[in-house]
């Protein structure tokens, strides 16, 4: 079921997950951490991120985004 949550911009969730906003800037970059390009910003939804990075810490693979 999906929440009807807003998106966070950079600083937001570099804020929530506890990181510096270069090294989630350059993950959103390199498409390793899923975000919407918003101008020269990204904006992410928590709950895919948290998701992400939790399949990245457990050692699975990921399957191809779409």
């Amino acid at each position: 079921m999906m929440k009807n949550q807003p998106l966070l911009n950079l600083s937001a969730m570099a804020r929530l997950l506890g990181v510096k906003t270069k090294w989630l800037r350059e993950e959103a970059g390199a498409g390793r951490i899923p975000s919407v390009a918003a101008g020269d910003t990204f904006l992410f939804d928590p709950d895919t991120v948290e998701a992400v990075l939790r399949q990245r810490a457990s050692g699975k693979p990921q399957g191809r985004a779409l």
